[in-house]
C-alpha cells in the first residue's frame, strides 16, 4: 500500500520508484489530500484515516509492505521510500526483516535486511546497528572501519562507513545474552 498526497514534493520524488515497484510488486496507491494524481501504472484510491491509523501512517510518503494480506513492514519518509525496492526484492528472495527475527530468538541463521545506522563516535566507540524502523538491534562489523588505499590499487576496500545508513542484506546468526541480541554477519549479500 503506498500512502501519498498530490501537492507532497517528496511524494513527486518517490513516484518513479513506485511505478518501477509496480511492475514487478502488485502496488495500491492510497492519495489523501486533495487535488489529483498523474496517471499511475497501479490502482489509485482514496486515502482515509481507518486505513492510516490501521497501519499506524502518520506521515506520506509511506508504503505499508503486505504478504498474503498480513502486515510485514511499513517504510516512511523520502530517505527511506527510496531503498524499498532493495528492501522489497531481499524479501522475495526470502529475507528476514530486524523485527521478524529478532522475535525468532538466538542461535538462528538468518538473510536480514535492514538500513545499517552507527552509534557512537565513529573510530574511538563506534557501535553499529540494524533497524527496520521498528526494531534495532547491534551487528558486529564486517567491513574495516579504515583501510589504507595502496599505491598500485585503483579503490580501497569498503569500509563500515561506506554503508552506513544504507540498505544491507547480510547473512549470519543472530545470537542473545540476556536481554541483548546481536547479529553477527557471515557473509553480506547483493542484490540486484
Amino acid at each position: 500500500l503506498y500512502f501519498f498526497s498530490s501537492n507532497c514534493p517528496y511524494c513527486n520524488r518517490v513516484a518513479p520508484v513506485m511505478k518501477e515497484l509496480s511492475a514487478e510488486f502488485p502496488v495500491q496507491g492510497l492519495l489523501y489530500g486533495k487535488g489529483t494524481v498523474e496517471q499511475m501504472p497501479f490502482d489509485v484510491k482514496k486515502g482515509d484515516k481507518a486505513a492510516s491509523s490501521k497501519y499506524g501512517v502518520t506521515g506520506v510518503p509511506s508504503l505499508v509492505i503486505l504478504q498474503n494480506s498480513s502486515f510485514r513492514m511499513k517504510i516512511g519518509g523520502e530517505h527511506d521510500m527510496l531503498n524499498a525496492p532493495l528492501i522489497l526484492k531481499a524479501l522475495k528472495k526470502g529475507a528476514v526483516i530486524i523485527s521478524e527475527a529478532a522475535e525468532k530468538g538466538g542461535g538462528d541463521k538468518f538473510i536480514i535486511t535492514g538500513w545499517l545506522v552507527s552509534r557512537g563516535e565513529y573510530f574511538k566507540d563506534s557501535k553499529f546497528f540494524l533497524t527496520d524502523r521498528q526494531k534495532t538491534i547491534s551487528v558486529k562489523p564486517w567491513l574495516p572501519l579504515e583501510a589504507i588505499k595502496a599505491p598500485m590499487r585503483k579503490t580501497r576496500p569498503r569500509l563500515m562507513s561506506d554503508v552506513i545508513d544504507k540498505v544491507v542484506v547480510l547473512e549470519g546468526t543472530l545470537t542473545r545474552s540476556g536481554s541483548d541480541i546481536q547479529f553477527i554477519v557471515g557473509r553480506e549479500i547483493s542484490i540486484d
